[in-house]
């Protein structure tokens, strides 16, 4: 009875949880929620959502058509940009891109006055491996933490450590312990482990 109690108060611990942080996270950028579950777990800014290679993204350059279109962050982190040359993309904002860009045009007397506006069309996947039904690659979405990234790969097989999981930031190599029911950001890129229980 008391186990019984004790799964169903860390159940709706984690959903309480997940609804917050879906509720605080605008469309169509990637959650950066409070350090606090781990210091090294998120190096970014909350609210922000930093670029990586594989994004695709629209630049949108008032009165030049000719830039203005879709294109994809390399494998270099570079963003090839007619006028403009090849712009580093990775690890930074949408907004700080623009910037770049616009900065470009006016170093190389392009546009002196250049507005410059980037929509985020795709990002990278992220994946989860492990004590898992359905291991594997899925698309990322705005919002998306530790718990909903369980749930959309099936939820835990019945050897699953269900207190932690293992999770290793797009760009780094060391995986992060985080406890399962802070419902920690998951960003595009990021490697998710479920661990399993000796038993």
């Amino acid at each position: 009875m008391l186990n019984s109690l004790k799964k169903i108060l860390f159940w709706a611990v984690a959903v309480l949880s997940l609804a917050v942080t879906s509720a605080c996270v605008p469309d169509g950028t990637a959650a950066r929620g409070p350090q606090g579950y781990s210091a090294a777990a998120s190096t970014q800014p909350a609210g922000e959502f930093l670029l990586g290679s594989g994004d695709r993204v629209r630049i949108n350059v008032f009165g030049a058509d000719q830039i203005s279109g879709e294109y994809q962050v390399d494998l270099s982190g570079g963003l090839a940009v007619p006028l403009a040359g090849t712009i580093p993309a990775i690890g930074i904002t949408p907004k700080e891109l623009g910037d770049r860009i616009a900065a470009k045009l006016r170093e190389q007397h392009m546009m002196e006055n250049a507005q410059v506006s980037i929509e985020v069309l795709a990002t990278r996947p992220f994946y989860i491996l492990g004590e898992v039904e359905k291991p594997g690659e899925y698309p990322f979405h705005a919002g998306l933490n530790i718990v909903s990234a369980v749930a959309t790969a099936g939820g835990f097989r019945y050897r699953a450590d269900q207190s932690y999981v293992l999770v290793r930031r797009s760009g780094h190599e060391e995986e992060i312990r985080v406890p399962f029911a802070s419902a920690a950001p998951i960003f595009p890129g990021d490697i998710i482990r479920v661990p399993g229980r000796f038993f």
